[in-house]
């Protein structure tokens, strides 16, 4: 669930593309927009994407979002270094910070 309020600054991904910053402009009940006329871009409040379904398109996060991404990017990044790998089906999956901050403290 995103939390966005009219005035808010969101990062946006794209494939392909640096990360962006943008302001929100309007919030309904399902869809928050950025930008205005023809560069308004809709997202939806429950997970971010632009509902097109395609891994690809445009995904909008808060700061605290994008904060948490990059935090797990880093340690799914040191776990490969370290020769870990982890399942799909493990209880790590959604652990990494966690299980690379353990493995730090251990070395």
């Amino acid at each position: 669930m995103i939390d966005v309020k009219v005035g808010d600054t969101v990062i946006v991904t794209e494939f392909r593309r640096d990360p962006r910053e943008a302001t929100v402009t309007k919030v309904g009940r399902v869809w928050f927009t950025i930008g205005e006329g023809h560069y308004e871009e809709k997202f939806r409040l429950d997970d971010g994407t632009t509902g097109s379904g395609y891994s690809s398109a445009p995904h909008a996060y808060t700061r605290e979002q994008w904060a948490a991404k990059q935090q797990s990017e880093e340690a799914y990044a040191y776990l490969r270094e370290q020769g870990v790998s982890i399942d799909y089906g493990s209880p790590w999956r959604s652990r990494a910070v966690e299980l690379a901050n353990l493995i730090r403290s251990a070395g």
